[in-house]
């Protein structure tokens, strides 16, 4: 008897915990950005760059949140519902737009978009808000209206995200390198101040032989990182230690990484190497995968009539 006891009383508390999970799960707001504007883009429906929200499932199993509210007005707990049958698999993650367009996938339209009209169907979750990059609150509701989750946030900065570190943890911090439907395990840190800038010791320009370029930090302390192929710098691109030769034509963006401190601005130089012009030139520089890339490239998809981050260079 006693043994029979206990089976039914794990029994029990199984399914207990099971219904508990399934009616009050550890769904967090897990990981936003207020203010996007060259981050990471959406492309495939409405607008280029725009306010997204990651949620994360912190349970062993899959959660459907179909029917839940996301709200950044708490008087409005039910301002805009999550479209049914949505699953965020175990230890998962799910983006939603926040660009005020009110939509979810599926939904077919006409993108007029000269000679032709093109016909595209929604492929992410739009809410009908935007979030507030001088500060508010978000927050997370069920479908019987109860409180899931939460979050009041600061004054924020462009492109920096502010997330829990580990994930679905109480503890927020600012991200310089964002990582939406990804772990937060990029460096994040509690203040917002940005580092310095870095110094090219030769601007950009027309050259008839090679350049020898040093960088250096305007201030401070830190590590300079570049690129050659017009991406932004980032935490993994290759360390600045010696003058660059520069015997091509070449684009080099140079970015400084002080302890610390988000990252600093992205600088841009264009070098031309013995090429011929008697006009003024223009250089614009972006990402490469923001021109060439299947699903984002501007150039592969003209038809999505997109605008792209560059920097501008006048000679």
């Amino acid at each position: 008897m006693k043994n029979r006891s206990l089976i039914f009383l794990s029994i029990v508390l199984f399914f207990s915990q099971n219904i508990s999970a399934q009616s009050n799960p550890k769904i967090f707001i897990n990981e936003f950005l207020s203010s996007n504007l060259s981050t990471n883009p959406d492309m495939v429906d409405f607008d280029s760059f725009s306010d997204w929200i990651e949620l994360y499932n912190d349970e062993a199993s899959s959660v459907n949140i179909g029917g839940y509210y996301l709200t950044d007005n708490f008087s409005q707990p039910t301002k805009w519902q999550i479209p049914a049958n949505t699953v965020i698999p175990a230890k998962g993650f799910y983006l939603v737009w926040a660009d005020g367009y009110d939509d979810i996938p599926g939904h077919s339209y006409i993108r007029n978009w000269w000679p032709d009209n093109i016909s595209f169907t929604t492929q992410w979750c739009h809410t009908n808000f935007k979030l507030n990059k001088d500060g508010e609150r978000i927050a997370l509701f069920n479908s019987g209206g109860a409180l899931i989750d939460s979050v009041s946030y600061p004054d924020q900065v462009t492109d920096v995200s502010f997330g829990r570190t580990p994930d679905g943890s109480a503890n927020w911090l600012h991200f310089g390198e964002p990582t939406p439907l990804n772990s937060n395990t990029s460096t994040g840190l509690s203040s917002t101040i940005v580092s310095g800038e870095v110094i090219f010791s030769t601007e950009g320009g027309f050259y008839q032989s090679a350049v020898q370029l040093t960088l250096r930090a305007s201030s401070g302390s830190g590590v300079i990182r570049y690129t050659t192929d017009g991406s932004k710098p980032i935490s993994s691109s290759a360390q600045y230690a010696a003058p660059i030769n520069i015997s091509s034509t070449t684009v080099v963006r140079a970015r400084l990484f002080e302890p610390s401190k988000l990252p600093g601005k992205t600088t841009t130089n264009s070098y031309f190497i013995n090429e011929t012009r008697n006009l003024p030139a223009v250089s614009l520089v972006t990402d490469p995968k923001f021109l060439w890339d299947k699903k984002l490239g501007i150039y592969i998809n003209s038809y999505k009539d997109r605008e792209i981050p560059v920097s501008f260079e006048y000679f």
